[in-house]
């Protein structure tokens, strides 16, 4: 599977009109959101200039003629940096937001740059997430991380409303999986700690193949009993379906996952030679599935957006929603784009239900304001 592959936009008039209608986003990772242009704009304050990484994502050496030839110098440029997943790792692309997520005052500023762009393209309500572990370089707490960063969400909502644009935005807690448990535990901790005041899940991220969901079963064991949902990434990265799909079956099993991020493999149904039925366990928990189309296509995981069949998905039942994952970091990545690819390839009616499967499966969301909020929605 290549990366880098990229959605035909043949009908504008349509996409236009899915950019103007009210929608739900489940799935979206604050530091992969903020377009390039403003984070460039921030770079351009500081004085600093944006440097491409000295290593490949393999870890070879980069040989650059000179100093100069490193320097990121327009918003055009970091773009196409951010969109070569070929040759930069996850990590160095990733901080050139989460650098500047050090401090109480840019915590706040970006969670609230992030919401007004989520209000523009008419969301109306929206579960973002981001991992704390990343933002304590500057002597924070990851409970403080996690603080500033509500406040930053309250302020963007609050001056969108004031923009004429209503939409609430909730908080979900991302442990980087790469960290060590204790690292892992402390995060869930915080989230915890902020249950109820804007956090709505933990959640489980990034480098998928060498860390597997049981990697951080003590972490997510600190929710059990609590209010705290919990979402997985699972079944994304891995080399063959085999091994997705033994992480959404771990996922469920052994952290107690309530939502399953990308489950790519998923409408093949069955894990250890046909004995377990995971679409049905999925379905029968009410597990709700985050599918990531454009993302997953983008980095080489699916050939074709119909290869992760959500057409099935929805015929059998399951709490499936389409999302944006990281729509800064490649083109035509936004909502909208995915909801265009989804009614390309199933029509109108699969389309809408996937947006109001939004609203369903949220963590954020009594059954009162769901109905309030779905009422909103073609």
């Amino acid at each position: 599977m290549a990366e880098g592959a990229t959605i035909t936009v043949s009908n504008l008039e349509r996409l236009a009109q899915l950019q103007e209608m009210p929608k739900a986003e489940l799935h979206v990772h604050l530091d992969g959101s903020i377009p390039a242009e403003i984070v460039f704009s921030w770079w351009q304050k500081l004085s600093k200039p944006i440097l491409l990484p000295e290593k490949d994502r393999d870890g070879n050496l980069i040989v650059y003629s000179s100093y100069q030839d490193r320097i990121v110098s327009s918003p055009e440029e970091l773009k196409r940096y951010w969109a070569n997943w070929t040759k930069y790792s996850i990590p160095d692309r990733f901080g050139v937001v989460t650098e500047h997520m050090q401090t109480p005052e840019n915590l706040r500023n970006i969670a609230k740059t992030h919401v007004l762009d989520l209000a523009e393209q008419n969301i109306v309500y929206a579960e973002t997430r981001f991992a704390p572990q990343y933002s304590i370089f500057g002597g924070l707490s990851m409970p403080d991380v996690v603080k500033y960063t509500l406040q930053g969400l309250q302020q963007g909502m609050d001056e969108a409303r004031q923009n004429g644009k209503d939409i609430l935005v909730k908080l979900i807690v991302c442990i980087g999986r790469e960290a060590k448990e204790d690292v892992g535990v402390q995060v869930a901790k915080a989230a915890l700690e902020y249950q109820g005041m804007g956090v709505v899940a933990l959640d489980l991220a990034c480098y998928e193949p060498t860390f597997p969901p049981e990697r951080h079963a003590r972490a997510f064991q600190e929710t059990f009993g609590t209010g705290l949902k919990r979402t997985v990434h699972a079944g994304e990265m891995m080399k063959t379906s085999h091994e997705n799909m033994r992480n959404i079956y771990s996922a469920i099993q052994f952290l107690r996952a309530d939502g399953i991020g990308h489950g790519i493999p998923l409408s093949q149904r069955y894990y250890m030679n046909g004995e377990t039925d995971v679409l049905q366990m999925v379905k029968d928990r009410g597990i709700r599935v985050e599918a990531n189309p454009i993302s997953n296509l983008y980095l080489g995981f699916i050939d074709t957006p119909s290869d992760l069949h959500l057409d099935q998905l929805l015929k059998a039942g399951v709490l499936v929603t389409v999302n944006s994952d990281d729509p800064a970091m490649w083109p035509k990545g936004t909502l909208a784009h995915n909801l265009y690819v989804a009614e390309e390839l199933y029509g109108r009616d699969a389309m809408l239900e996937l947006n109001r499967n939004a609203i369903r499966a949220a963590f954020g969301l009594t059954d009162v304001e769901k109905k309030a909020m779905l009422a909103k929605f073609y």
